[in-house]
């Protein structure tokens, strides 16, 4: 961050450090998907210009993923201008409960998009459908035991509804995968054969919706190929349309405020039953906690053989446990609510499925016309196998233990 008076007496100082810190322009496309491109170009430094008793942002900042910010002087963008950000995701969910990496940034981010899919928004609150990314908070710490074994598990929870409706317009998904053909209005090459596309077709306002907020450390995940047309990892071999891995970019609102980063520490960490979740914006080395592994579905503890990474990176973080509880577990598994990225959940033209627990497993009698892949959890999210139900069937599946398990967003009680 560098900070200057525009009116200094060495004006040519003034010019010299506005030609040699340049921003790359912030361009979201007009045409229907809100895509911005991926930025390749070198950012050395933020420029902060003071206006009287005022510090200004006079340009678009670009955020650099993994490089350190440190604001001590807070400052707000002029009129128009905004802070951006990109990071392109090295993990994604693939119908189990991982796929997880963490995020943390100094603003609110107004809009999240890609460079080809567009524009995509995250579950929250009771909004359950009709979503194409994962956004969670920590919300409980628990540990359970089987036998001989125990099990930590950080549940982590969709963001609680906002004040503020949010209009997408992308129609990407529509367009390039769903749209009828003109002959016998039949969905064009629909790679799951479902009959929700419609939605895409046209603007939909989710009421209340809870943005990605400042200061605030969550844990985020993409759909990878498993999830066909939502596939965001550049993997699906769709017979419509390769894509890239897409470059996913934050964007405030215009005219933010950026805060000094050492005031909002207390912001940046998130506790529940003596854990904490803190969000990073800087390199940080962890010497106690835990770092999320590279499967994406546990905190691993710091400098243990596994992990080769022992640092939180910049708008990342870490999970910390508080020294008055008891010994820290090697692992804390990742859980909390389980849901669809693609809805509606059945995508059968008629019969059902009836689930119930039985001694030993789940068994499922199933009336459908088409095969159903189905998957098992735990109720702390983990995921314990993925089945696949024939049509006019009755079979039980069976499961490690006794218990409580999840599957086709049902609980069921196994003896």
């Amino acid at each position: 961050m560098v900070y200057a008076n525009e009116e200094s007496e060495n004006n040519q100082l003034y010019a010299d450090m506005s030609e040699n810190l340049k921003e790359p322009p912030l361009a979201v496309s007009t045409e229907g998907y809100k895509t911005i491109d991926q930025n390749n170009t070198d950012v050395r430094g933020h420029l902060v210009t003071k206006q009287n008793s005022n510090y200004i942002a006079l340009t678009d900042q670009f955020l650099v993923d993994r490089e350190n910010f440190n604001v001590p002087i807070a400052y707000e963008f002029a009129e128009g201008k905004r802070m951006w950000y990109q990071r392109t995701p090295d993990r994604f969910a693939e119908g189990n409960n991982a796929g997880w990496d963490i995020i943390c940034l100094p603003f609110t981010a107004q809009l999240v998009t890609t460079h080809q899919k567009g524009e995509i928004t995250h579950f929250y609150g009771n909004s359950t459908t009709n979503h194409e990314y994962w956004l969670r908070q920590l919300s409980e710490v628990t540990t359970t035991t089987e036998g001989d074994a125990s099990t930590t598990t950080a549940a982590f929870t969709r963001p609680a509804a906002g004040n503020t409706d949010y209009t997408a317009t992308n129609k990407f998904l529509f367009e390039k995968f769903y749209e009828y053909n003109g002959e016998d209005n039949a969905i064009n090459n629909d790679p799951n054969g479902e009959d929700y596309h419609n939605y895409y077709n046209s603007a939909r306002t989710f009421a209340n919706y809870a943005y990605l907020t400042a200061n605030t450390p969550y844990i985020i995940s993409f759909p990878g190929a498993y999830y066909k047309e939502f596939d965001m990892s550049g993997t699906n071999d769709s017979p419509i349309m390769q894509l890239d891995p897409q470059v996913v970019t934050m964007v405030s609102e215009a005219g933010a405020t950026i805060g000094v980063t050492d005031d909002v520490t207390d912001d940046r960490t998130a506790t529940a039953n003596g854990y904490s979740l803190v969000g990073t914006f800087q390199t940080e080395d962890i010497a106690d906690g835990y770092l999320i592994n590279a499967t994406g579905n546990a905190f691993e503890k710091a400098h243990s053989s596994q992990l080769t990474a022992q640092s939180s990176l910049p708008f990342r973080g870490y999970l910390v446990k508080t020294p008055s509880q008891s010994s820290a577990p090697k692992f804390i598994m990742i859980g909390g609510e389980v849901e669809s990225v693609e809805e509606p959940e059945e995508d059968i033209t008629s019969g059902e499925l009836i689930i119930y627990g039985v001694k030993g497993g789940i068994c499922i009698e199933s009336t459908l016309e088409n095969e159903k892949s189905l998957t098992i959890y735990r109720t702390s999210g983990q995921m314990v196998s993925r089945i696949n139900v024939f049509p006019m069937t009755k079979e039980v599946f069976p499961v490690p233990s006794p218990g409580l398990y999840i599957i086709n967003n049902k609980k069921i009680m196994v003896r």
